[in-house]
C-alpha cells in the first residue's frame, strides 16, 4: 500500500519483517526455556518456514481445483 506500483517491494519488506519477527520469537522463547539463543531462534524459523511452505502449496492444489 505504501510502496505505490513495487509489487517485488510489496513482498520484500513483509518477508524481512516476518523473518525478523520469528527470529526474535525464538529468541525470546530460549530465554524462557533457558536454551542456546540461536539454535531457538533458527528452530523457530524453519518449523514457521515448512509451515508457510505447506499452506503455499495447499493453496496453489487448491486454486487449481477451483479452475
Amino acid at each position: 500500500m505504501f510502496l505505490g506500483d513495487r509489487p517485488n517491494a510489496g513482498l520484500i519488506a513483509p518477508a524481512c519483517i516476518t523473518i525478523t519477527v520469528l527470529t526474535m520469537v525464538g529468541a525470546v522463547k530460549s530465554w524462557a526455556a533457558k536454551g542456546k539463543c540461536l539454535v531457538a531462534a533458527m528452530e523457530n524459523l524453519v518449523i514457521a518456514g515448512f509451515g508457510g511452505g505447506i499452506a503455499y502449496g495447499l493453496g496453489l492444489m487448491f486454486d487449481s481445483l477451483i479452475q
